[in-house]
C-alpha cells in the first residue's frame, strides 16, 4: 500500500520524535527536510491545513501539529 503502508517501531518513532523536537542533533540537509514537512500546502478549511506529512491545526486559537492514519482495519493517532 501507499503511505500506510510503512512499518515502524515504537524506537523508530522514538528517534523521528526526537529529531522532530530537535532534542537530538541532526544534518542541516535532514532538518531542512523535516522542517518541509511542516507547512501548509492545502488549505481544508480556515482551522485545517494539509501539509506535506502533518495535518496542521488550529483549535481555540492553539496551533497543532499532528497526523491521524488508517489502513485496513487499523487506526493511529
Amino acid at each position: 500500500p501507499g503511505g500506510g503502508g510503512v512499518r515502524s517501531t515504537s524506537s523508530d518513532m522514538l528517534q523521528y520524535l526526537k529529531a522532530n523536537m530537535g532534542v537530538i542533533n541532526i544534518s542541516p540537509q535532514l532538518s531542512a527536510a523535516m522542517n518541509l514537512t511542516e507547512q501548509g500546502y492545502f488549505n481544508v478549511n480556515p482551522n485545517f491545513t494539509q501539509g506535506l506529512s502533518w495535518q496542521l491545526k488550529n483549535i481555540q486559537n492553539l496551533n497543532v501539529i499532528n497526523k491521524n492514519g488508517m489502513n485496513q482495519g487499523f487506526n493511529t493517532y
